[in-house]
């Protein structure tokens, strides 16, 4: 089982690992490497662009692409400003350290541009808006999405798909559908729900650190996603005696006669399972 917390907990799980003496640099630059790994182990991967934003979801893009540069992949970073003007100081200075490191940005790119960059790019790493966004997309990011989405690249989300809530699960207009998303630290919310089930693709959690499972947990999760193998250990295994009789029975109660479509996946889901008797 996997826990879910909202973007506030999410948010105090960060402090509190400050509190324990891992830094917010440190967390950055362990969210880009998780990312940038991610990316390889997806392979046949030779060029990669990384689409970066203006806070710290942008910072992890910076760190992603030093990294992946630095394992000989060719990386062009795009980005709305240049690296010495971002405000964050964080953010600056680990745009800086790639910038240094050989990696030549790509300044606020026409459509045409960036189209021909995405055209060749095996893997596209969405770092543009990270958990804080809400609201509509504005340009260029706008933009942007658009162009990943058109592109026939592998796309890959650090945190959350740029555009969609964390929190809720809502997806503005402009919205990245990611083929993965690299969450940090733990699930949120809107990725398993509403249009966030729809873009967020295969999702892998990232915890950054030994004591991040503690502290999810301390954090007091507000749901749990479970899959099959949760289950399969606390069911009894089957024997060749099996029968009807020794497989328990299902009663669904339906409510309305105009509308018996839940009733209806219920008792074929109990059938599915093996009971037997449904009724």
């Amino acid at each position: 089982m996997q826990p879910v917390l909202n973007i506030e907990d999410v948010k105090r799980v960060e402090v509190a690992l400050t509190r324990e003496g891992v830094s917010v640099s440190e967390l950055m630059h362990r969210a880009g490497f998780a990312a940038a790994q991610e990316v390889i182990e997806l392979g046949d991967v030779d060029n990669v662009v990384v689409l970066v934003g203006l806070g710290n979801n942008g910072g992890d893009g910076w760190v992603a692409a030093e990294a992946l540069h630095s394992r000989g992949i060719n990386v062009k970073v795009v980005t709305p400003i240049e690296p010495n003007e971002l405000a964050g100081d964080l953010a600056r200075q680990v745009a800086q350290s790639a910038v240094k490191s050989g990696i030549e940005p790509v300044v606020g790119p026409s459509r045409d541009e960036l189209e021909g960059l995405l055209e060749t790019a095996d893997v596209a790493l969405d770092c543009m808006l990270g958990t804080g966004f809400h609201g509509e997309v504005r340009p260029p990011f706008d933009i942007w999405i658009d162009c990943v989405n058109a592109c026939p690249a592998r796309v890959v989300s650090v945190d959350v798909p740029s555009g969609l809530s964390g929190q809720t699960g809502h997806a503005a207009r402009s919205c990245v559908i990611a083929d993965m998303t690299v969450t940090m630290l733990a699930l949120k919310p809107g990725l398993l729900s509403d249009d966030g089930r729809d873009v967020c693709g295969a999702i892998v959690v990232a915890p950054l650190a030994e004591q991040t499972e503690r502290l999810v947990i301390e954090a007091d999760p507000v749901a749990w996603r479970t899959d099959l193998a949760d289950y399969l250990g606390v069911l009894a295994p089957q024997t060749l005696s099996v029968d009807k009789f020794s497989r328990g029975s299902v009663l669904v109660v339906g409510g309305s006669r105009r509308f018996p479509g839940a009733a209806v996946m219920a008792a074929r889901a109990a059938a599915r399972m093996g009971a037997g008797y449904v009724t």
